[in-house]
């Protein structure tokens, strides 16, 4: 074979690989994704979110390995996205409040075939994702109320401060058997809070029973208005003050009255001899 035909073969053969390795080059740097990343505040905590789309067409052979990278701390996240899927996820920091950063997204084709492609989203710095509360409390007082002519002591819980309403033990409302003093235990923000708290002794309210006079056995006495009985009355009869002698009818009245009438004829019998 003459030098020209040995120039002129290896020539091809080098411009059909150059050819394929440019062909290679071009498509695997086109690579037909969508991603995004965004930082947030999640319960007090800045995140960073991110999301990523494969928009191959919808061949097994375009599915891609897929490795997110976050800037802030170097945690990586894998996940296998096919044609048209899309993958999402997020970074926890442990942070209040981060600075702005980049998400990496490192793509590899599942099947193992040659070609590799690196994509960055931007997220941006967070405000301070803490916000100092309120701290929780309540009142607690125990009220006596007059139910049916009865006292009733009743369980009273007032919320004066805390963003969630607490859970109450006893609870607001509680009917309790006397107004003696109760520990009363307030749970809030899901446990975090727990306070205790005394519900003071309460007065008993029980009425004081109206009372009356009345005739009882033919005294006036005064009594309670419940114990008031059928033979009792509002006055007693009235008795008179003056008293009639009676005659007297004993042996020594006899004796008395025989005398008198003896003295009598005694005095009529002189009289009658003095005249003659």
């Amino acid at each position: 074979m003459s030098i020209s035909k040995i120039i002129g073969t290896f020539t091809a053969a080098f411009i059909a690989v150059i050819a394929a390795t440019l062909l290679s080059t071009s498509h695997a740097s086109a690579w037909s994704v969508q991603h995004s990343a965004a930082s947030e505040c999640r319960d007090e905590e800045a995140v960073i979110t991110w999301s990523f789309k494969n928009t191959e067409p919808n061949q097994a052979k375009w599915s891609i390995d897929l490795e997110v990278t976050n800037s802030e701390n170097d945690l990586k996240i894998t996940e296998t996205v096919a044609p048209g899927e899309t993958a999402t996820g997020f970074f926890g920091t442990n942070e209040t409040k981060i600075d702005a950063g980049k998400v990496t997204f490192t793509m590899l084709w599942t099947d193992g075939r040659r070609g590799v492609d690196v994509r960055t989203s931007s997220y941006a710095m967070t405000e301070e994702c803490y916000v100092e509360r309120e701290e929780p409390a309540f009142n607690a007082a125990i009220i006596c109320e007059i139910v049916d002519a009865k006292a009733v002591f009743t369980l009273n819980i007032e919320q004066t401060a805390g963003e969630t309403p607490g859970v109450f033990t006893p609870a607001n409302g509680t009917v309790l058997e006397n107004g003696n003093a109760v520990e009363v235990l307030g749970v809030f923000d899901n446990g975090e809070v727990k306070i205790t708290q005394t519900a003071q002794a309460a007065e008993d309210c029980t009425p004081e029973e109206e009372t009356e006079k009345v005739c009882r056995d033919g005294k006036i006495v005064e009594i309670e208005k419940s114990d008031r009985k059928e033979t009792d009355t509002d006055t007693c009869p009235q008795v008179s003050s003056v008293v009639k002698e009676l005659p007297k009818t004993g042996p020594a009245s006899m004796i008395a009255a025989i005398a008198a009438v003896f003295a009598t004829s005694v005095a009529g019998a002189q009289l009658h001899m003095r005249r003659k």
